[in-house]
This record gives C-alpha cells, sequence and structure tokens, in this order.
C-alpha cells in the first residue's frame, strides 16, 4: 500500500476518540453519533484508515472518515440508492469547474457523500479530468457496489495525499460517525483516531467517560467560553464538541502542515550510526511531504566551536546547580565535593565499575563570574543562534527537523553509555524552542524527531507538530 499511517497519535493537547454505541432509531441520532449502519465498503482496493471524524481542519471540524489510498483506485456506491447531487448540483450541467464530488441519497433515506473524486490527468495532478463514472448523473439509480468514481484529490485535497472524504447523513440530515459501519463493512482501519490521555495519562477520553478529570475538562472548557454540557464529569457529544472547538480555535489543525517548509539537518550527532533510526527519519520525512510540507533536505548548521564552549558551560553549571539544589534540601551532602570525597570513600561498593571523571572536572570549575565561563556562555550561545537563524534565513524555512534520538540503551561494564544518535543540542544550548513528538519504534522502544525554530515561534512549531501527529498515529499509550 502507498500509504501507510502508523499505529496511534499523540498530540500536544486534548482530542477525542470514539468506542461503539447501541445503534438507534433512525432519524434520532446526535451530530457524530458512532452507528452501526449497514454498507458496502465505498474504496474497492488498497486503503486504510482511522478515525478522524473529529479532527480540527482549517476549515472547521471534521464530520466524515477519510479513506487513504492512491488515485484512481475504484470508488463504489455504499448502498443501493439514487444519485442526488454531482458536484454539489441536482442540474444536468453538473458544475464541471467543481469537480468532484457526488451524494447519493439510499433508499432508506439515508445519504453518503464522495468528496474529493479524482480529477487529475493519471500520474499528473493537472486538473483536467472527470473522476465521475460514465453515466453517473443527478437523478440515476445505482446498486450497492456499482462504480461510481475513482479516488483522488480534488477541491481542498489539492495538497493532502489522495482519499475518499466519506459522509453518511441519516434521514433527518444528521452527520453521523461512519466509522464502525465501514470497518464492519470489511474496512482496513488502523485504530481510533485523535487520542490522548486524559490528565493524568491513564485512561483516554471517549464518550461515556466519566470521573472527576473529566469534570475538571468540562469546567476548564467552559470558563473558557466553550459549552461543554452540564458540568456532570461524563463526557457526552458536548463535551466531545467543545474540545473540537477549542482545537480549531487554537489552530490545531491536521493540515497543519500544508505549505510549511520543512528543513532536513542531515549532520546530527551520530547520523548514520543506526539504520533503523535513520529508516524512520526517511519514512517521516515521506509523511510530511505527503502532507503539503515542502521538504528542504540536507541543511547544514553551522556549530563551529559551539562543543567546546558547552563543554565548558555544562561543566561549570552542574558545579553550581548541584550545590544550590543540595542546600535547599534534608540531603546529608551538601556540595559536588562532599559527594566526590564520599565516594573516595566508599569506592568498592558505590564505584566498582566505574570513576567519576565527569564529576572531578566540573568540582575544578570556578564560580559563575569566572571568565572563562561567561566566554563559554557567550560564544555557544552566538554560535547555536547564528547557526540556527542563518539556516533559516537562507532557505526560508518555518522549521528544522532532525531525530531525537536513538533507541533506549543498555549501560554495560565495558562501553558504558551507548549513546549514539541525537540532536537535542541545537535548540538546548541557543535556547530556541523545540517540540519532539514520536515517529516510530524499534525493538518496541519509542524514537522521536524534533522539530526546531528560532526564536518564539513556539507557536508554529506546535501547530506542525500536531498535523504530524494527526497525520502519522505512531504514539502508543505505554502499558502501566
Amino acid at each position: 500500500m502507498k500509504h501507510i499511517l502508523r499505529s496511534l497519535a499523540m498530540t500536544v493537547t486534548l482530542v477525542v476518540a470514539f468506542t461503539t454505541l447501541p445503534a438507534m432509531a433512525a432519524s434520532a441520532h446526535d451530530e457524530g453519533e458512532l452507528v452501526d449502519y449497514p454498507l458496502t465498503f465505498p474504496v474497492d482496493g488498497d486503503h486504510h484508515f482511522s478515525d478522524w471524524f473529529w479532527a480540527a481542519r482549517s476549515g472547521g471540524i471534521h464530520h466524515a472518515q477519510d479513506l487513504m489510498s492512491d488515485k484512481m483506485t475504484p470508488v463504489v456506491a455504499a448502498a443501493n440508492g439514487t444519485i442526488r447531487l454531482v458536484n454539489w448540483t441536482s442540474q444536468s450541467h453538473m458544475n464541471p469547474d467543481r469537480c468532484c464530488t457526488i451524494a447519493l441519497r439510499h433508499d432508506d433515506g439515508w445519504e453518503s457523500w464522495y468528496i474529493h473524486l479524482n480529477n487529475d490527468t493519471p500520474g499528473t495532478d493537472d486538473g483536467k479530468e472527470w473522476g465521475i463514472a460514465d453515466g453517473i448523473v443527478p437523478g440515476v439509480r445505482v446498486k450497492a457496489g456499482q462504480l461510481i468514481g475513482w479516488v483522488g484529490d480534488s477541491g481542498t485535497a489539492e495538497r493532502t495525499a489522495p482519499h475518499l472524504h466519506f459522509e453518511l447523513r441519516d434521514p433527518a440530515k444528521t452527520v453521523v460517525n461512519p466509522f464502525q459501519s465501514l470497518a464492519d463493512a470489511g474496512g482496513n482501519w488502523l485504530g481510533w483516531g485523535p487520542a490522548d490521555p486524559l490528565f493524568d495519562g491513564r485512561r483516554l477520553l471517549r464518550p461515556g467517560v466519566r470521573g472527576a478529570d473529566v469534570r475538571r475538562l468540562q469546567d476548564v472548557l467552559a470558563k473558557l467560553g466553550y459549552r461543554p454540557g452540564t458540568i456532570d464529569g461524563i463526557s457526552g457529544s458536548r463535551t466531545v464538541g467543545a474540545v473540537a472547538a477549542f482545537q480549531a480555535d487554537a489552530g490545531l489543525t491536521a493540515d497543519g502542515l500544508a505549505g510549511k517548509r520543512i528543513g532536513v539537518i542531515r549532520s546530527y550527532y551520530g547520523a548514520g550510526n543506526n539504520p533503523y533510526v535513520e529508516a524512520i527519519f526517511e519514512s517521516t520525512i515521506e509523511s510530511l511531504r505527503e502532507q503539503g510540507a515542502e521538504i528542504v533536505d540536507s541543511i547544514e548548521i553551522d556549530t563551529t566551536g559551539m562543543g567546546d564552549a558547552e563543554g565548558t558551560v555544562l561543566r561549570h553549571e552542574f558545579k553550581a546547580d548541584l550545590k544550590r539544589y543540595l542546600e535547599k534540601t534534608n540531603a546529608p551532602l551538601k556540595s559536588l565535593a562532599e559527594i566526590i570525597e564520599f565516594n573516595e570513600n566508599n569506592e568498592e561498593t558505590v564505584m566498582p565499575f566505574f570513576g567519576q571523571e565527569e564529576m572531578l572536572s566540573s568540582e575544578e570549575k570556578g564560580p559563575l563570574t569566572d571568565d572563562e565561563y561567561l566566554e563559554a556562555l557567550e560564544t555557544s550561545k552566538r554560535v547555536s543562534k547564528a547557526g540556527i537563524d542563518g539556516a533559516m534565513d537562507e532557505h526560508d524555512l518555518d522549521a528544522l527537523i532532525a531525530p531525537s534520538n536513538g533507541p533506549a540503551w543498555l549501560t554495560d561494564h565495558v562501553n558504558g553509555d551507548s549513546f549514539h544518535v541525537g540532536s537535542s543540542s541545537y535548540a538546548a544550548v541557543s535556547g530556541y524552542p523545540s517540540i519532539t513528538v514520536p515517529a516510530g519504534f524499534i525493538a518496541g522502544l519509542p524514537v522521536g524527531v524534533s522539530f526546531i525554530g528560532r526564536a518564539y515561534s513556539e507557536k508554529s512549531l506546535i501547530e506542525i507538530a500536531y498535523a504530524f501527529e494527526q497525520a502519522t498515529n505512531v504514539r502508543q499509550p505505554p502499558e502501566l
């Protein structure tokens, strides 16, 4: 399959997932209610989907399921019925300038909508083709499983991966969530969509979830001017809607990567050391492209002179900050010197395999008023800031990206730490913002990527990271 979403998502703000609800009477549904409606799966070919019914979009809240598939994959009628609209009209001219969309009224009064059908010449993105099957016009009857069009990226999907935007409406015209119906129809679903731990990381916010943490969420939403319904500690459709509205107002949209220029750092620490990290990083870059980001590859960050200066700063600050911390505790040892002395006096017990060279080196440093420290601090910040700013200015970038880390490592008695991959120094030394998100797993161990920006670009980085998370679904809540 050309486009594969990875499992589960982490988000940077509260989002919503859903569980199956019992079917209700035909015209007695709430907006967004999960329904168990019998249908024929509308994409006749390789595909995948997750539940993104309430996901934030630039135009509002997403009230449909996106069935991801290659262009020109056949789209079929989900039920027996009559074509009501083609390209938003019931007229015979069928709005050729607004290609390509179909609305099908089922024989039982329900409706299914098929949006973003293909409008391109195969192999191009020229918008010059007609992605609706011959004979599919307003008023014509079709049978479930009959070809009506092909998957594409028309309309507002031009800068996204090809997919079918599928909506389901009950006889009262209420838009319901067809996720369960699509799954029951044999769809290749990859899991529930936006999912994030609720407050303490131990539960997911789903319809019907109840408790004090849900009540706190409802209270916060109400104080912010949203309408979560009765503040009763029970997550219902109005609470879900209030969370979605909060996300939309905060600019957290699943298409937040469209048009963003992302610079790829290839010269991060340990580049090439772990082929599995490299594979995850390449997959991440491809996902960014699929979501409309413009990739600027092989960005070089000039950090000449930063490393030695950073080490000097680290050793000075470790000594000073550790002393400051210990003096505020009940610990019997109050300084690095006292810890070193304790270790030497108990060497066989506390240092049977390793020494304390780094602590000894730090203890040799003077106070934070020393010229050596002040000069190193100025140098490290100047070099790191100039490196990031220079690269972003030269290439007109919105953010930089690099692997955050490799998988967690074991410390052994021969090699000590086996730290092979990292990119944290760029932001850590400069003081610039960086946000790390899950990108994949190696033998069950998480690997992340970091989006790095210039000073005061936190809002933009959060939008980018959120959109990436919604598109890739990598995060897996840890087992507790």
